[in-house]
């Protein structure tokens, strides 16, 4: 028993502290400024070997599979028993004078011991006053009965990683069945009310036990009726210490427990494996994340792992694809600032020169001059804040706005009837040629499309002469609805046609029309179209013999 504590005190000991050392650097990483194991990399060791505890703790508490094996041994007993009961009801039966059966002891006893000479099963044969009249371990000598014991099986050697006893019993550690089993004990005067599976089989009844002997062994037992004709004539009693079950019952817990350390020791490698391939790279993610917030983004490379192939792959893409962007709208936003400050102070200097001028110049009629021209400056301020304005907001205002789904023709005939009286005063005309077999759809913000194409239609009737015509265009092609604005006026240089799309620029060559636009309509409806998913860009048509007929804007978008 000494040696057992010491033993048990050494083992968990050792588990103690190898706990220690597998929590220590887990908790340390917690308290340290710059953490080895991210929260992430604790939760995966956590929920894993969590996992992995719960199968071993149930099988070390669980004694089903124990029970199973003491039920085919009590099983193969009473088969056992059943036959012996039947070879003693036929061949050691007995008639007394007055014609009352019994068993024969001398019969019984040869029959017991030639039936279980070649078994471990112990047997004994009771008669119905409770009186032993044959034990398969008591041998008839001149000098009276000899009891048989069996020697004790010494087990093979063992190489345990503990030096652990061989009379150490595991299974009394960790399971609680044995606690709670009678003691077996064996009187120098056997009865058959010692045992209650004998008292129940003088009643015919088949039942059995399950004791614990004083060296911490199974002692199972049955009894079954010897019968003749149902006439119970005794009670057999079949007993069988057994080692093999609770050996049994150790070897695979010791099994489990390997399994269950190596199990352990892949699931800990893994577990930083899949931590090292998810906590690593979110956490660089997140520092240059935190780096960009910090200012640096135009110094800070987003870390690519797309070649991944996997969620973290996808948040680099993002992340690197928002850094663009971001760093797109910071370049815009600079040069979008440099560009107003630059478009303002031409007129703001033109009404500083003016008054300057004013001031010096006494004649009324100059005077009134610049006067004129001060109040068309302040008119082109005006104008240019307002545009500036409408622009600053685009961005906002359709990442907020919901799209919905708009149907061209209607559109397309609603505007062109607001622009015929428009239209008049220039003298043009507004042609609209649409499919009639078809109905074209696109998903947008219907203001601002209408804003668009008033734009392209001012812009068309400021360059269309008097009688021409303006034509709207709508078809479907290849996916997309393609909107053409065309008007007859004197076209696009070639050099230009991409240029009257960026910011302030304006190619009005007539002195009347100076100051009238701030070179921002087409910047802006090219905003509006491609955050719509769609593209517009300028043309010239053409006459067979290659001369300009006119300038044409194709506006393509995702069609439904």
């Amino acid at each position: 028993m000494i040696d057992f504590v010491r033993n048990f005190a050494n083992t968990l000991t050792t588990g103690l502290r190898f706990l220690i050392a597998l929590v220590r650097p887990l908790w340390n990483s917690i308290h340290r400024r710059r953490p080895r194991f991210s929260a992430l990399t604790i939760r995966i060791l956590v929920i894993n070997v969590g996992a992995l505890l719960i199968p071993l703790f149930g099988f070390l508490w669980i004694d089903q599979y124990r029970q199973s094996l003491i039920d085919v041994e009590i099983s193969s007993l009473e088969s056992e028993g059943k036959i012996i009961a039947v070879a003693l009801g036929t061949a050691s039966v007995a008639q007394d004078q007055n014609g009352n059966e019994f068993l024969r002891p001398t019969q019984t006893n040869f029959l017991v011991q030639l039936l279980t000479k070649e078994t471990s099963t112990r047997v004994r044969v009771f008669q119905p006053n409770g009186a032993i009249i044959a034990d398969s371990r008591e041998l008839k000598s001149p000098g009276g009965p000899i009891f048989v014991e069996e020697l004790p099986v010494r087990p093979p050697p063992i190489k345990p990683t503990v030096d652990v006893p061989d009379d150490v019993n595991w299974w009394s550690f960790f399971g609680r069945s044995q606690r709670k089993l009678p003691l077996y004990s064996e009187a120098l005067s056997q009865k058959a009310d010692h045992y209650s599976e004998v008292s129940g089989a003088f009643y015919g009844d088949v039942g059995h036990s399950v004791r614990i002997t004083k060296n911490s062994h199974l002692m199972l037992s049955v009894g079954i009726p010897v019968q003749r004709y149902r006439q119970v004539l005794g009670a057999l009693m079949l007993s069988r210490v057994t080692r093999e079950i609770d050996e049994e019952v150790q070897n695979i817990r010791k099994v489990i427990l390997q399994i269950f350390f190596v199990a352990l020791t892949i699931t800990i490698v893994l577990s930083l494996y899949l931590s090292g391939t998810i906590a690593y790279p979110v956490r660089r993610l997140a520092r240059a994340a935190d780096q960009v917030r910090l200012g640096n983004a135009q110094e800070v490379e987003i870390p690519d792992f797309t070649h991944r192939r996997d969620e973290i792959g996808d948040l680099s893409l993002a992340l690197r694809e928002m850094t663009a962007t971001l760093l797109a709208r910071m370049t815009a936003i600079e040069r979008f600032a440099a560009d107003v400050s630059h478009e303002i102070k031409n007129p703001l200097t033109s009404v500083r020169s003016a008054l300057e001028t004013l001031e010096l110049i006494k004649d009324p009629e100059k005077q009134t001059k610049l006067i004129a021209i001060m109040n068309q400056d302040v008119q082109r301020l005006d104008r240019l804040i307002t545009d500036i304005s409408d622009a600053s907001r685009l961005d906002a205002e359709l990442s907020r706005a919901g799209k919905e789904v708009v149907n061209v023709h209607e559109f397309l005939g609603a505007l062109v009837e607001t622009q015929e009286l428009i239209g008049q005063e220039h003298q043009v005309n507004f042609a609209l040629g649409l499919p009639e077999q078809d109905q074209l759809w696109v998903q947008g913000i219907e203001g601002r499309l209408g804003q668009v194409l008033r734009n392209l239609i001012g812009n068309a009737l400021s360059f269309s002469p008097a009688h021409s015509t303006i034509s709207l265009i709508a078809e479907r092609r290849s996916g997309f609805v393609e909107i053409q604005v065309c008007d007859q006026g004197p076209g696009i240089p070639e050099d230009k046609l991409d240029k009257i799309f960026n910011r302030f620029f304006t190619d009005r060559p007539e002195p009347e029309s100076f100051g009238n636009n701030s070179g921002l309509g087409l910047s802006i409806s090219k905003q509006i179209v491609e955050a719509h998913g769609g593209t517009i860009k300028a043309t010239n048509l053409y006459s067979p013999e290659g001369e300009v007929l006119g300038a044409c804007f194709i506006i393509r978008l995702p069609s439904l």
